[in-house]
């Protein structure tokens, strides 16, 4: 699994947290049933064999569910843009062509026109 380099702080942070909160979970329980404190650390060591796969698969999904909603509002952002953008451009173009509306525009004048204004 080839992880993106700008997030493997977050990951290693989750997945700690994670972590860390299963332990403090299983040792929990494992505590309170009154064994001999070396079964108690086995059974801890064997509980935290699933909380680590588990841990594993939370942080992945979350670190990537993250970034995917991220990626989405990014780009419904960038089409709200866009689409803004063509908006004003169109204005502007009236604006222009209403500047002079005795001038009859030839479809040339109209597309340098466009062009002058995409440019600016």
């Amino acid at each position: 699994m080839n992880l993106p380099r700008s997030r493997e702080g977050w990951y290693l942070l989750v997945f700690l947290a994670l972590s860390l909160t299963g332990l403090g979970l299983l040792a929990g329980r494992e505590i309170g049933d009154g064994e001999g404190w070396l079964d108690t650390t086995l059974d801890i060591v064997q509980g935290m064999e699933a909380v680590v796969v588990v841990g594993a698969m939370a942080t992945y999904a979350i670190m990537e569910g993250i970034s995917m909603l991220a990626e989405r509002y990014q780009q419904r952002r960038f089409n709200e843009g866009k689409a803004e953008g063509k908006v004003e451009e169109r204005k502007a173009i009236i604006r222009a062509l209403n500047a002079n509306p005795s001038k009859t525009y030839t479809s040339e004048e109209v597309r340098r026109l466009i062009e002058e204004r995409r440019d600016s």
